[in-house]
């Protein structure tokens, strides 16, 4: 279990520390949070792949189109090169939001739409490359593998919006409740699901073919291997496939302070979800933390607290703490984190 926590460094101090007894405090302009979109393969961001598929939730293996051959459960997983995610801030970062379904232009419209249900989704990293997954599930895994949502329903079907220049308004896009820190440097991206099957929530008497999005190319950055078994640990097949694919990454969140009349605004991005404020009027070194017991404001993209400035009358230290599941993510110090612009302002000797 890896503890991993965020600070705001301020000049020489190590961490958020408010007073008003003649310390300086950092006043730093808050901005939107950023964040990364990233279309796997990444030259089909804006234009169809070459084939199409419905597996993991049907299957079309050796079955014409149009003719879904399986609907019971499923074992999936699917490799991303390593590459396709150099966007991403050095050293890694949290994927919040992920889509492995994105409708293909083979999808009828409009769709009736079947729901994979209890979907298990695991992602680590992998040394496998693409075309070079092993049979055995276990082997393809590394060794930071976590679930990062459970008993999940997923909507399978289609509808061919946009082809043949699909948009984000195909995307089954989820938000996962556990982030994946996921650091390129470390190997390449591992896919595991799990789905017990197929429901017909709509009652349409019938599965349509939900085709999504996909590409099949020898040598490319996806490929995949898959089972119809929950309980073996070997895959029946294997091939060159990939999803086309959606992720939505947030860098370590970071603390913004801003001293305004007489109230000083703490503010952090909202997402990764996890990451919650604690705060502390200890001294370093063995200072000990507590959960912040104030307002906190949650927005869509920044969560705020306020403090009155004759409160403070003492040091205050803060910070966004989330005791992680997933094995060798690194614990952060400030030295890892990018300068922040800040403005130091001077406050007054004694507080009103």
């Amino acid at each position: 279990m890896q503890r991993i926590f965020l600070t705001l460094a301020i000049a020489p101090i190590q961490l958020l520390w408010l007073t008003f007894g003649g310390v300086e405090i950092g006043r730093a302009a808050i901005v939107p949070a950023p964040f990364s979109d990233i279309i796997v393969p990444n030259e089909l961001a804006t234009k169809d792949g070459n084939a199409a598929t419905m597996v993991p939730y049907l299957d079309d293996h050796d079955v014409p189109i149009g003719r879904p051959a399986y609907i019971g459960p499923f074992h999936y997983q699917q490799v991303y090169r390593a590459s396709e995610f150099m966007t991403l801030p050095r050293g890694g970062a949290f994927l919040t939001v992920l889509a492995t379904h994105r409708a293909d232009c083979l999808s009828p419209a409009p769709f009736p739409g079947q729901v994979a249900t209890n979907v298990t989704i695991t992602l680590s990293t992998t040394l496998k490359d693409p075309d070079g997954l092993s049979v055995s599930f276990m082997e393809n895994q590394g060794t930071d593998a976590i679930v990062v949502t459970n008993g999940l329903r997923i909507g399978a079907g289609g509808g061919k919006i946009g082809c043949p220049n699909p948009t984000d308004s195909t995307l089954r896009a989820f938000e996962l409740p556990i982030p994946f820190f996921y650091d390129p440097s470390r190997g390449n991206l591992l896919l595991d699901l799990k789905s017990t099957g197929l429901t017909d929530p709509f009652h349409s008497g019938r599965f349509d073919p939900a085709f999504a999005d996909a590409q099949s190319i020898l040598g490319d950055s996806v490929s995949r291997v898959y089972s119809h078994s929950l309980s073996s640990p070997l895959a029946e097949f294997s091939d060159t496939v990939g999803l086309v694919s959606y992720f939505q990454f947030r860098p370590f969140p970071r603390i913004y302070a801003t001293l305004e009349t007489n109230t000083v605004v703490i503010a952090w991005p909202t997402q990764p979800v996890p990451f919650k404020l604690q705060w502390s009027n200890g001294n370093l070194p063995g200072i000990q933390w507590a959960t912040y017991p104030g307002t906190i404001e949650v927005g869509f993209l920044y969560s705020v607290t306020t403090l009155p400035q004759a409160t403070l009358t003492k040091s205050r230290y803060f910070r966004l703490f989330w005791n992680t599941p997933q094995p060798g993510v690194p614990q952060v110090t400030p030295a890892s984190l990018e300068p922040m612009p800040a403005e130091q302002i001077t406050t007054p000797t004694s507080t009103p």
